[in-house]
């Protein structure tokens, strides 16, 4: 019988490899057709396979017929595909008016003028660019490897520094010269700002741009790797210490006092980071 086989093991198969180019047109997720009909008699796998072998060959002929069709399949891919734009567009058009609300709120409560409430509103449905807290929430959603004060410190970060020095993002507001002159800013604050919390706003907002950019929510060219902390940072900042290694004698001072104490813990997790530069939270872990 066409179609039928048996193995070693006397296990019956039931098998049609249609013609590829029929494979779009099919409901089969591989190449073929194929169904195991256990180890069982000719006889009785014979009218089995018949009934396998009938519903494929009908759909075959039916892939055949779309295949000769190329335009109703067109057709149907271009519905398809306008479908889709049409969910994408009611999602994004759902999201942009929760965003204006939102804004409408803060104009309310004075916290937002009426010049830039318009902004805002004609940036979003113009298309001029993208809103810098626009997509906030989406990013934070992605941070969930992250610890909780870790996210939190982050977002809070491009909140409060980030956000209000770039309201509107495009390629005319988000170059290098901007960037730029965003971090040398700080130089002018009082208190002076630590060089590792500049870094930690740079590496934040960085995060947040690479995001952007990666899920085409935004189409720049990234300015951030091309940007630098002032260097007056590092050296007129009092908060900026350089640490010393301890010499053999102080470490050895150290090991002979937890012995005399008894703490042989302490003792092994002293040594672990003497040898392998591990911190404490790590050689804990």
């Amino acid at each position: 019988m066409k179609y039928l086989s048996c193995d070693k093991s006397g296990c019956y198969w039931v098998r049609i490899v249609p013609n590829k180019k029929l494979l779009p047109y099919l409901k089969i997720n591989s190449t073929q057709y194929i169904k195991s009909l256990g180890v069982i008699s000719k006889s009785k796998a014979e009218p089995l396979a018949a009934r396998y072998i009938s519903e494929w060959l009908q759909e075959i002929d039916i892939a055949s017929d779309q295949l000769t069709k190329p335009t109703t399949h067109q057709a149907y891919q271009d519905d398809l595909e306008l479908t889709n734009i049409v969910k994408s567009y009611s999602l994004l058009n759902r999201k942009l008016q929760d965003h204006e609300w939102d804004t409408l709120d803060d104009w309310k409560n004075n916290s937002t003028s009426a010049i830039e409430l318009n902004q805002r509103i004609d940036t979003l449905r113009l298309g001029r660019g993208s809103l810098s807290d626009f997509n906030l929430d989406e990013y934070e959603s992605t941070l969930g490897h992250l610890k909780p004060e870790t996210v939190n410190q982050r977002i809070n970060r491009l909140k409060s520094q980030f956000i209000p020095a770039f309201p509107y993002l495009d390629e005319n507001t988000l170059t290098i010269a901007s960037v730029q002159k965003w971090l040398d800013s700080y130089a002018k604050t009082k208190p002076h700002l630590a060089y590792r919390t500049l870094k930690e706003y740079k590496n934040a907002a960085h995060s947040y741009i690479k995001w952007l950019i990666k899920s085409q929510n935004i189409a720049i060219h990234d300015p951030f790797p091309h940007v630098d902390i002032p260097n007056s940072f590092r050296i007129r900042n009092p908060n900026h210490k350089t640490r010393e290694a301890f010499e053999d004698y102080q470490l050895s001072k150290i090991l002979s006092h937890i012995c005399s104490v008894g703490n042989m813990e302490l003792y092994d997790l002293v040594l672990v980071a003497m040898y392998t530069g591990l911190r404490i939270e790590e050689s804990l872990s």
